[in-house]
């Protein structure tokens, strides 16, 4: 009766380590730069974030939660 692999013995063979480090390369083969600057608020939204936070919480105090 042939021994069946084990899900750790899989994982732990060389052959999938290798696997694993050429699919790694592949993934990290074309870098993506992200212009995160595009995510910040302008001094207008920010008043207005404040403002519509300070009213939401207003009004949960009113509604007495």
């Amino acid at each position: 009766m042939e021994e069946k692999e084990t899900f750790r013995q899989i994982l732990e063979s060389p052959a999938y380590e290798q696997q694993n480090e050429l699919l790694n390369k592949l993934i990290n083969k074309n870098k993506v730069e992200i212009d995160r600057s595009v995510f910040k608020k302008t001094p207008e939204e920010k008043v207005l974030l404040s403002v519509l936070k300070s009213e939401w919480k207003r009004k949960q105090a009113m509604k007495g939660y």
